[in-house]
């Protein structure tokens, strides 16, 4: 394991992601799907150009994940 992982702010993270399921289905759906494809897409490239993950990486696939997930929102509701 690369960190050592709270399991309490995983649980409590999950718990509070529970409503976002019921308040709007088809967003969480979507936003899971494409946050998911970039994670593993950012994931692969890395692998490939430099050998691993770095911190950088890690911090490049958040900011894309929250940016894919902002234009979902966007689209979904023009």
């Amino acid at each position: 394991m690369l960190y050592p992982l709270d399991r309490y702010g995983l649980v409590l993270s999950g718990f509070l992601t529970i409503p976002l399921v019921f308040l709007d289905h088809d967003m969480f759906v979507y936003s899971f799907g494409v946050s998911a494809f970039v994670g593993i897409l950012v994931s692969v490239v890395s692998k490939l150009k430099i050998g691993g993950v770095t911190g950088d990486v890690l911090g490049g696939s958040c900011l894309m994940g929250q940016l894919s997930v902002l234009l979902i929102g966007y689209f979904k509701s023009r």
